[in-house]
């Protein structure tokens, strides 16, 4: 064991709109744990391109959509299961010919606050896809560095691109995807029933440069349940990023899939925790960075 250093007292006083700030950050916190990025699709049933730019933790502008026909759109409803906290609608494809893309850039703080090596990234969606025609279906969601450029034959390609997250095979199946320099991979399987909805959560664990970056999927039942073992993942992939870079939450489909309740945070407890208000959350992410940055000077 190495020598103990001993830090001076730290005893300079905040300044006092920072200190109220910093008092509010903790208790939101609390309530709110460390939900870093958040989208329920509470929009307004049809086009989900452009206009669409709510949730909490991505850039201002909102999403945009892409693809030969049938271009994703906001339903009336959206999905739900178990005692998960749900708002607004969900997204789908109103029909399976052809194929369609929708991507969202993160903020740069979202961007610090989820990519950091050598620590840990959960994230959760909501899914259900539907029996239209099982050959083309590969429904997929992923946090990467680029948007989606087609989804071709399944999985879904990034030509260039690196991204972690899920995939639907077929739509009997659940896969992890592994996109590394635009060569994609999957891994795994979990058996998927049409017109079922799915909390599917993800632990990406950040290694150093120059080691495995590594992605697990679990399926969960009970949202309010403890946190799952690595060793009940249905699907384990490893790949070496420079996560640093990844910018875009993508979404890829040639099938009807839905989605719905996508969140990335630190802990599993944080995606599967309230829905934050966004003028709180803002204020509490705006407090704890200011705070971090004024210690930075002392």
């Amino acid at each position: 064991m190495g020598p103990m250093i001993r830090k001076k007292p730290y005893n300079k006083a905040l300044p006092v709109g920072l200190a109220a700030v910093a008092f509010i950050a903790p208790t939101v916190a609390s309530t709110e744990a460390t939900l870093i990025l958040y989208e329920g699709f509470d929009y307004s049933a049809g086009d989900v391109d452009g206009s669409q730019a709510g949730g909490a933790g991505f850039s201002a502008g909102g999403w945009t959509t892409s693809g030969s026909n049938n271009p994703f759109d906001v339903l009336g409803t959206g999905l739900s299961l178990g005692s998960l906290p749900v708002t607004g609608a969900s997204v789908k494809r109103p029909s399976a010919p052809g194929n369609a893309e929708m991507s969202r850039s993160i903020t740069a703080a979202s961007q610090s606050a989820l990519l950091t090596d050598n620590a840990t990234l959960w994230f959760s969606v909501l899914l259900r896809t539907t029996n239209y025609s099982t050959g083309n279906a590969n429904g997929t969601l992923v946090l990467g560095t680029d948007p989606f450029d087609g989804p071709g034959d399944k999985p879904a390609t990034m030509t260039g691109g690196n991204a972690f997250g899920v995939t639907f095979n077929s739509i009997t199946s659940l896969q992890a995807i592994t996109i590394n320099g635009g060569v994609t991979s999957i891994s795994g399987s979990f058996a998927t029933t049409v017109d079922t909805t799915y909390l599917i959560a993800g632990k990406i664990h950040w290694a150093s440069s120059g080691n495995n970056d590594t992605l697990r999927l679990f399926n969960i039942t009970d949202p309010g349940g403890a946190e799952p073992a690595d060793g009940v993942a249905f699907a384990t992939m490893t790949a070496d990023f420079n996560q640093s870079a990844f910018d875009t939450v993508a979404i890829a489909d040639r099938q009807v899939a839905t989605y719905d309740e996508i969140r990335f945070g630190h802990a599993f407890a944080d995606v599967m925790g309230v829905i934050p208000e966004p003028s709180t959350f803002a204020l509490a992410f705006i407090g704890l960075l200011g705070l971090l940055a004024w210690r930075s000077r002392g």
